[in-house]
């Protein structure tokens, strides 16, 4: 069997830690190296994504791309979500389940 570590996720920032930090909402989930490596690529496309997002706004992308791009981020973040709830510690279930 895999070896399971406890990690904590900000959903704000975007970020895997080992670590938790009191300074912003964080959820706790229990994951393998590869599950944690899958997390990883999608945090990453959305963080991609809001900082593009921002340049937009100064540069618009055509509108096909820019819909695109939408919906590629709204399956990262529905994908972000169902690891974190199907990892996540009973505590993160709920908070997950309430969004």
């Amino acid at each position: 069997m895999l070896e399971k570590n406890l990690y904590y996720i900000s959903l704000k920032t975007k970020e895997i830690k080992k670590t938790q930090t009191l300074t912003e909402a964080q959820y706790e989930i229990s994951a393998t190296k590869a599950e944690i490596e899958r997390l990883k690529k999608h945090l990453d496309r959305c963080l991609d994504y809001e900082k593009n997002e921002g340049r937009s706004m100064i540069s618009p992308l055509s509108l096909h791309e820019s819909k695109e791009a939408n919906q590629q981020y709204k399956e990262d973040l529905n994908t972000v979500l169902n690891m974190i709830y199907d990892l996540g510690t009973q505590e993160t279930k709920s908070d997950i389940a309430a969004i």
